[in-house]
């Protein structure tokens, strides 16, 4: 699935990933989408983010040093409704990691590498903007 240029205007995204390769393509492929996009390396940091900016969306690597991602779900989860839509994206495409990410309450779980295509359709598939 193609997404059309602006598909992700005025929605909202915070990149998380430790790697700097991995969070400048997100934040590059997104931005090019038309989102607001936010990039940090932190989980920790992520959070103050969220809770300034109330992204709609949080694509979030999951084996991340100090915080990982599933400490970055379980803040997300303890927070007040609206909560952000979440991602994580990992590099282990096992089936129980997939299901032990969603069972953490992960919304999508993609594996990488993630394509252009594939990271814009799930993000505007999230916010509600799938064409």
């Amino acid at each position: 699935m193609v997404c059309p240029a602006g598909v992700l205007a005025g929605v909202r995204v915070i990149v998380v990933d430790d790697e700097d390769a991995v969070r400048d393509f997100f934040h590059d492929v997104l931005h090019l989408a038309g989102a607001d996009v936010r990039a940090t390396a932190s989980a920790r940091e992520a959070m103050t983010m969220i809770e300034a900016q109330r992204p709609h969306v949080v694509v979030s690597d999951v084996m991340m040093p100090r915080e990982d991602g599933y400490w970055l779900i379980a803040a997300i989860r303890a927070m007040p409704p609206p909560r952000p839509r979440t991602v994580a994206v990992t590099g282990n495409a096992r089936e129980h990691s997939r299901d032990q990410l969603l069972g953490a309450v992960y919304d999508a779980h993609l594996a990488k590498p993630v394509g252009v295509d594939t990271i814009t359709a799930m993000v505007a598939r999230l916010a509600g903007r799938a064409p």
